[in-house]
């Protein structure tokens, strides 16, 4: 996305169309070199979930987790150069990449941590199951004070009650 971004910041895409590219050539090339990147990402992902015995890659056919991983690079890649339109520097489109990928990440890390609540696995991922349950735990327990006070304030104004007076 950023070098879409940047090359359009330098003028690099005018340039070219003035010598004579076209549009199609221009978006072409581009789609063409994302799904060459997309697809040996994916070649490679679904290779080592094979080496590594993860459950997904071993209980699935390698054809089809290559190319549902392929089609959601090219899918993403899609959403990039949409997203390009409308950014105008190449460092807003390195902050909202960066953005995107740490969502995916935090999204990410907080499925794996249901998954392996729920499954036996390794001791080693029980502390991230732990710390998303306690992130859970605690996000419930700031909501269900949040929703008392709230309410004992709502009820404190309709009875006319003051500070003074404590509500029981």
């Amino acid at each position: 996305m950023s070098e879409v971004v940047q090359e359009r910041e330098k003028k690099l895409r005018q340039s070219m169309e003035t010598m004579g590219m076209l549009d199609c050539a221009y978006w072409t090339s581009w789609h063409l070199f994302h799904m060459l990147i997309g697809f040996v990402g994916a070649m490679v992902l679904c290779i080592c979930g094979h080496i590594f015995q993860f459950r997904t890659f071993t209980h699935n056919d390698f054809g089809v987790m290559l190319f549902t991983f392929f089609f959601f690079t090219l899918a993403m890649s899609g959403l990039g150069y949409f997203i390009s339109t409308l950014l105008r520097t190449s460092f807003a489109a390195i902050v909202i990449g960066l953005g995107f990928s740490l969502f995916a990440l935090i999204m990410w890390v907080v499925s794996l941590a249901k998954s392996l609540k729920k499954s036996h696995l390794c001791k080693r991922f029980r502390g991230l199951a732990a710390f998303s349950e306690a992130v859970q735990n605690s996000r419930r327990v700031m909501q269900v004070s949040l929703l008392r006070h709230v309410c004992s304030s709502a009820c404190r104004t309709a009875c006319g009650l003051t500070q003074d007076r404590p509500f029981t």
